[in-house]
This record gives C-alpha cells, structure tokens and sequence, in this order.
C-alpha cells in the first residue's frame, strides 16, 4: 500500500517549488511537484491555481523543518 501525500507548501514561482524539491530530495525525502499551467505555458494561472509541494505523510514533519531552515 502506498502512502499517502500532502501539500506542505504551495507557490506562485515553479522556479522556487523546484529550488525546494532539490533541498528536500538531497536529504533524502521524496517529492512530487503538481502544477496546473498546461506544461508551463500557461504560468499565470498558478496564481489561481499555486504549484504544490508534496511529501509522503510521514516526511512531513522533517520537510517542513527543511525549509523552515533554509
């Protein structure tokens, strides 16, 4: 079984989302990044719709301790 994912953070810049994976991942938790801008060529609408960062659930806490020190 699988485990569950959630939004630990969400923003406007794919570019910081990104930033933030590649932290996240060299310590070891994975991430998946979701975004719904029609494959970048619509980047306004992550103003409606922000890019997620998520994590498996129990990452969830050492995630958010992550980018709270950087």
């Amino acid at each position: 079984m699988s485990e569950k994912m959630v939004i630990i953070k969400k923003y406007v810049d794919e570019t910081e989302a990104n930033i933030a994976k590649g932290l996240l991942e060299s310590c070891g938790i994975p991430v998946i990044i979701i975004t719904d801008n029609c494959g970048g060529m619509r980047r306004h609408l992550n103003y409606i719709s922000p890019v997620r960062l998520t994590v498996n659930s129990s990452d969830k806490e050492e995630a958010l301790k992550l980018l709270s020190d950087k």
